[in-house]
């Protein structure tokens, strides 16, 4: 017997939302239930391998039952805006899956289900139902059968009519009579008032249907004879709309070959699934055909020599491959392409024409391709493109920037990772596309003159590195581990027996049952045993504290004091961290191998681990620049708010400033904790801080917190017009951008959750300042690197460090590079307030001190 599937999309596609997530991909277009639709379906194809399927939807709320009943599931809150454009989308997935899908003015899925059940009983097929709605319960006969999602999108229940009997004791057909009298509160159906499922279905079992029940109206009773009698209207204008449709395709049933699955064109699928990001779903598809149509488009080897790549005309793809990993690999091959000619040539081939200043390239991961000339004693010239950077610029929220991604994701074109050939003759095309989106998102000048050339001073700052004395490290790594090991005993004698301090589990069972220290938090996997759990603990319980300090020096010793050690290079006892340009969402640099960034600077032993990172050359120092709160002056520039920036411009103490401003009390007698208390409202302004996270940081009431923000924008109105603007204009856009107009895309500025509602409304607030910062580092960083090179000076930037630069300068130019990098810092960007630069010097990194002006 042949078997046809139906599926009710509108329910599934709503349970496959709420059972999981939210998703989306780089552009913030919402997943998740899409993905967990398609999750369901590929099951359920897999386990009833079916001949025909199709997928029904609603096409509006606007049926005939609405013109019964002019309230008819008026009650159901609105599609939430996450859902909303998921709903076309897995239309599309479907089409290029080969599904067929339905939908029909004036009825719903089910009415469409329903006739489709029935034609496909009338020609012999076994009919199985996949939905969420009980409604369809009622479609249930010796050939169709019913896969009801029993939770999430996981389990599913099979109903026939014996399951149905057993479980309501009435045939299938019957519930129709049942919920004539019952009702649906979810349909908005009143059916009788009063009369409840118990009774109903007690009625109904006696008299088979509500006309038989008031053919015998005189059998009841007191009240449910009133209640029946009172609601017959309402019983059979609610059988009425309960009844699914079975008729629409009367005299006309469909051919049956357009419901037949042929499988889809799982090639253009993929590409779609790849736009998606939906990896699972990618997984899922069947291994590509071996000929695909870019293999065609462009061979999978040499196709041209060296010398018919280089005659014909426009900039030189370039795609570079290692032998091992880009860093600290060698340059094997590199695959170029020019015009319609592409070919594989060898690191000996390819160096001149790298360096080559004359020769215009469009060079793969330029940074890393820089740095391994620069090993080569060669620097790379001549780069006018750089597709990862492109790509980060347009989207800086997505996972990877892989070449094979980036063709399928802007050329809708599938190319596999190794095919080289491939990948450098459509970089051509590629960058054409970038490069047009980028000019019409006016990102350009972002991308040509802060992005691009500041790939070559990254590459030149990890190539230079930053010197290290191995002995200080390894020392303070040794007395790390006694401390370790000393902290570690004193838990043991103050819980009395020795455990794994490591593990959560562990540590849960003796802090809250073996000391019975009232727990916090406590989850599914156990007691929680977070570091805000215990910072919660600490003043009460000596045992917290210990435990908050055993993870402090374990995380010095093991991430910093070690990891730094084994990072150093063996032969100069240097250290070359990687600078990460394409990972952060606001444009910051991160840093690797080791990440510097994260050094501890509020304790001591943190600090310290600064005090063994040194001038290359004895003699020679450690030059610093620090930009002087540097967002709170972009903050001032972008909201324009006429106090704050007079404070910058007078030089005043901002802090001090905002607590006289707020606390009306003169400058001169604010007191070190009101000046506390204002540090923390301004940088939390910034971060689009709650009552709730201020009342928090400070220690005190949500109320008083919550005064205490309402006096802050009473005095500074600019930045509470900044912030409500900004929240509603990427609400309405849906990304928010920077001075120099970096984008951030925050899908969930519309989220229907207020978590993730609220979470993207701090981001839209924090993005453009963080971002504006970043991006003045940049342009600092590029001019410093420029102008160091252009003197021919023997001072060199070595490290950027959140908002702090660091040159090691050779002493002989004392003279000349402090003020140049103060000069270069303060005027990397015109603002309406100054910026402000504090230049500090010493012998190594710890113990600068401030060079007076």
């Amino acid at each position: 017997m042949k078997k046809l599937l139906l599926i009710d999309g509108s329910s599934l596609l709503h349970r496959a939302f709420y059972a999981l997530p939210l998703l989306s991909n780089a552009e913030g277009v919402y997943t998740n239930a899409v993905h967990g639709f398609m999750v369901m379906f590929n099951k359920i194809v897999k386990d009833e391998k079916p001949h025909y399927a199709a997928v029904c939807f609603d096409k509006s709320r606007v049926t005939f039952r609405t013109a019964i009943a002019a309230d008819y599931k008026g009650t159901r809150k609105e599609t939430p805006p996450e859902l909303r454009g998921q709903f076309q989308l897995i239309q599309q997935v479907l089409e290029l899956a080969g599904v067929h899908t339905l939908e029909l003015d004036g009825f719903e899925a089910d009415d469409i289900i329903g006739s489709l059940a029935r034609c496909g009983a009338e020609a012999g097929f076994a009919v199985e139902i996949f939905t969420g709605d009980r409604d369809a319960f009622q479609l249930i006969d010796e050939q169709v059968r019913v896969h009801m999602t029993k939770k999430g999108i996981s389990e599913v229940e099979i109903y026939d009519t014996e399951a149905i009997i057993e479980k309501y004791g009435v045939s299938p057909r019957a519930l129709i009579e049942v919920k004539a009298l019952m009702g649906d509160t979810s349909d908005n159906i009143s059916g009788v008032p009063g009369v409840g499922e118990k009774t109903a279905l007690k009625l109904i079992a006696d008299y088979g249907d509500i006309d038989n029940l008031y053919a015998h109206i005189d059998e009841q009773k007191g009240k449910l004879k009133e209640k029946l009698i009172d609601g017959k209207d309402k019983a059979y204008t609610s059988r009425i709309l309960a009844t699914i449709r079975r008729d629409i395709f009367d005299g006309a049933c469909p051919d049956w070959q357009t419901y037949a699955l042929t499988g889809g064109d799982v090639e253009a699928l993929r590409l779609l699934y790849t736009q998606l990001g939906l990896r699972q779903l990618l997984r899922a598809l069947p291994e590509e055909a071996p000929a695909a149509p870019v293999a065609e488009a462009a061979p999978a080897a040499a196709c041209a020599s060296l010398d018919e790549v280089l005659a014909e005309a426009g900039p030189l793809a370039v795609l570079p491959l290692y032998e091992g990993a880009a860093r600290g690999g060698s340059l094997q091959q590199a695959a170029l392409a020019r015009g319609e000619k592409c070919c594989l040539v060898g690191a000996a081939e390819a160096l001149p024409l790298l360096s080559d200043f004359a020769l215009p390239k469009i060079v793969w991961c330029s940074k890393e391709l820089q740095l391994l000339l620069m090993s080569a004693g060669a620097e790379m010239q001549g780069v006018v493109d750089d597709p990862q950077l492109a790509a980060y610029l347009l989207d800086a929220g997505a996972s990877s920037y892989e070449p094979a991604e980036l063709l399928a994701r802007y050329l809708m074109l599938n190319v596999t990772a190794d095919d080289a050939a491939a990948i450098a003759k459509l970089t051509l095309p590629l960058m054409r596309e970038l490069n047009a989106r980028l000019e019409q998102q006016q990102l350009s000048s972002l991308y040509r003159d802060v992005e691009l050339p500041l790939a070559a001073v990254l590459a030149r700052m990890e190539a230079a590195g930053v010197a290290v004395e191995r002995a200080g490290i390894a020392a303070m790594s040794q007395r790390l581990g006694e401390e370790l090991a000393q902290i570690q005993q004193s838990i043991y004698d103050l819980t009395g027996h020795s455990f794994n301090i490591n593990s959560p589990k562990q540590l849960g069972q003796v802090l809250f049952e073996e000391q019975g220290i009232p727990p916090v938090k406590k989850s599914k996997s156990g007691y929680s045993t977070d570091a805000e759990v215990l910072e919660q603990l600490a003043d009460a319980y000596p045992l917290a504290q210990l435990i908050l300090d055993y993870r402090a020096v374990a995380k010095l010793k093991s991430t910093y004091a070690d990891g730094i050690l084994q990072a150093l290079d063996a032969d100069t006892d240097k250290l070359h961290c990687v600078f990460n340009q394409t990972v952060t969402a606001t444009g910051r640099l991160s840093s690797a191998e080791p990440n510097l960034q994260n050094i501890p600077v509020r304790s001591e032993a943190g600090r310290q681990i600064r005090r063994y990172f040194k001038p290359e050359r004895a003699g020679d120092l450690l030059l610093a620049g620090d930009y002087n709160q540097i967002e709170l002056r972009v903050l001032a520039h972008i909201c324009a708010d006429e106090r704050l920036k007079e404070a910058f411009i007078k030089g005043e103490d901002i802090h001090a400033r905002t607590a006289s401003e707020v606390l009306d009390v003169p400058m001169a007698e604010v007191t070190a904790d009101q000046r506390r208390q204002a540090k923390a409202v301004n940088f939390g302004i910034v971060y689009g801080i709650s009552d709730f996270g201020l009342a928090k940081d400070l220690g005190i009431s949500r109320a008083a917190a919550h005064d205490y923000i309402d006096r802050y924008f009473l005095r500074y109105p600019g930045v509470e017009r900044y912030q409500q603007k900004t929240i509603a204009e990427c609400a309405d856009c849906g990304f928010v951008t920077t001075l120099l107009g970096r984008r951030r895309y925050l899908p969930d500025i519309n989220a229907s959750n207020f978590n993730r509602r609220s979470f993207a409304q701090r981001m839209a607030i924090n993005t453009p300042i963080q971002g504006s910062a970043a991006d003045i580092i940049k342009i600092a960083m590029i001019r410093i690197d420029a102008e160091l090179r252009r003197q021919n000076l023997r001072s060199r930037l070595i490290l950027q460090i959140h908002d702090e630069l660091i040159i090691d300068m050779a002493a002989e130019e004392a003279h000349i590079v402090p003020q140049l990098l103060k000069r270069i810092m303060e005027e990397a960007l015109p603002l309406d307030v100054p910026l402000l630069v504090d230049i500090k010097q010493g012998e190594n990194w710890y113990e600068m001190k401030k060079i007076q002006e």
